[in-house]
């Protein structure tokens, strides 16, 4: 069983290993709203919980309360504090609450280079390391007194879960804090920050059985026993990364609220031209690296969506891609790795804005505005495997998308135009996978991760598609691509 975070919802999931396939059945879903207090955001931490408790309980309910296991992935960089009694002192931070000026005194005093090189992750002011300081700070004195602990999201729900504290890797590299020469926390960085280390579980590898589920909580959910906790890569990208992982020459674009894009390889890169194109290195599963770069992504049109509904438009997704197919090649877009999408609340503004400072018309109706965002994609990730091949100096023949948005399938077909490759697409709930597949290893129902590659390449139900032949769409594609303005902001 795995219990999926993301930023904008969360779901609980049930797998079942038969005849060498991975079958997942959704038992719950619920939204992730966060709070607002003045101009901060922060996430409501006790009714994610409650309704994974409820996930839980559906779960026990379907499976007659036995279980072999239960994993849990989220979002990266957000850190809730635990005080000895399993109470959060503070609430969670949201990670758009992050502006511009939260990395600058760091970033000063030891340079993006520096920091790039002792973690391998790319400076940006979302990053733990910039704010982690201050999330002490807030909690008042009582963060400094014994048994408190700081846990990224996946690590806090498994100390509540189990009372285990641990930081998995996978999540602790999103942090900006992890020592790429020692793989635990950098204690000269922390000494930087001014933040004790001891407020940090030590890190640890993924793949293992790290505790039970609480006796109460057992009880409360119905479950027959208490369930063993796998540390799977929690992060929920890369376990999202892992479900697809083994196909050579192959890169990978997770589209999501967040788009992710990059190629899974066994070693870091710290060059300073991987940082100047804007790549981070954050962990996977064993010991793999994911050598990417953290887009804004379908967030874009959620938002855009909202300030529509504000307006009084009563527009949903699928007349949206109806309108965006019917515009047809649009020349307007722009780079969505633009520091000003990380935390704009204006997204038509910002759209309209951005267009104008390219010199080109910017798009008016609901209907260009969702073909230029889709368009906007498609042309970043083009831009990105592009300069995977180069900075890795290895070929990429096909792309692989998963996540919510490999269900859109205008933004599928404009991904494959842009990038001129293959376009596998699927699963949407490739995180999940990757969770249970983990798991099924960690408790020896898969022998190896080789075993676990085959199962999951048998349970993913991918599409194929082509891009374009079409020389006029290949010309759309390369005069998009040179008159569109690159951002390559290291924070």
């Amino acid at each position: 069983m795995t219990v999926d975070l993301g930023a904008t919802s969360g779901r609980v999931v049930v797998g079942r290993l038969e005849h060498g396939r991975l079958h997942v059945t959704e038992v719950h879903r619920f939204r992730n709203e966060p709070l607002e207090a003045g101009q901060r955001k922060h996430w409501d931490a006790k009714e994610l919980f409650a309704q994974t408790l409820v996930g839980l309980q559906r779960a026990a309910t379907q499976l007659d309360g036995a279980a072999g296991s239960l994993g849990v992935t989220a979002w990266g960089v957000d850190v809730g504090l635990l005080d000895n009694d399993d109470k959060l002192l503070a609430p969670i931070q949201h990670y758009r609450t992050a502006g511009p000026e939260t990395a600058q005194s760091l970033l000063k005093r030891l340079g993006a280079e520096e920091l790039f090189t002792r973690s391998g992750v790319l400076p940006q002011p979302i990053n733990t390391v910039f704010r982690i300081r201050n999330i002490v700070e807030s909690a008042g004195p009582a963060a400094r007194s014994q048994g408190v602990s700081a846990l990224l999201v996946p690590d806090l729900w498994c100390a509540l879960l189990t009372g285990v504290r641990t930081a998995e890797r996978s999540i602790a590299s999103t942090t900006g804090l992890v020592s790429l020469l020692t793989g635990s926390w950098d204690m000269g960085l922390l000494d930087a920050v001014g933040v004790d280390s001891s407020i940090l579980p030590p890190v640890v590898d993924n793949g293992v059985v790290v505790g039970r589920l609480h006796k109460e909580l057992a009880v409360k959910i119905g479950a027959r026993d208490q369930w063993p906790f796998a540390l799977v890569a929690s992060h929920d990208t890369a376990s999202a990364v892992a479900a697809i992982s083994g196909r050579p020459r192959t890169a990978f674009v997770s589209s999501g609220t967040w788009s992710l894009v990059g190629v899974e390889l066994p070693a870091p890169i710290v060059t300073n031209d991987a940082l100047a194109a804007g790549f981070t290195n954050e962990a996977g599963l064993d010991t793999t690296t994911l050598f990417m770069r953290n887009l804004t992504g379908l967030w874009l049109l959620e938002q855009a969506i909202r300030q529509w509904h504000g307006q009084g438009k009563l527009v949903t997704i699928e007349t949206l891609l109806e309108d965006a197919a019917r515009v047809g090649p649009l020349e307007a877009a722009f780079d969505v790795s633009s520091p000003e999408l990380v935390s704009s609340e204006d997204v038509l503004g910002t759209v309209r804005m951005l267009c104008d400072d390219a010199g080109m018309t910017p798009p008016t109706t609901s209907g260009e505005v969702t073909r230029c965002i889709l368009q906007s994609l498609a042309l970043t990730y083009r831009r990105t495997i592009n300069l995977c091949e180069q900075l890795t100096n290895q070929p990429v023949d096909e792309v692989h998308m998963i996540g919510g948005g490999s269900l859109n399938p205008l933004l599928r077909q404009l991904t494959a135009d842009a990038c001129g490759r293959r376009l596998r697409f699927g699963p949407v709930e490739a995180a999940s996978l990757g969770s249970l597949a983990t798991q099924a290893v960690a408790l020896g129902n898969l022998a190896e991760k080789g075993e676990a590659q085959a199962v999951l390449q048998r349970s993913s139900n991918a599409g194929l598609l082509s891009g374009s032949d079409d020389q006029t769409v290949r010309r759309f594609w390369q005069q998009l691509d040179a008159i569109v303005p690159t951002s390559r902001s290291t924070g």
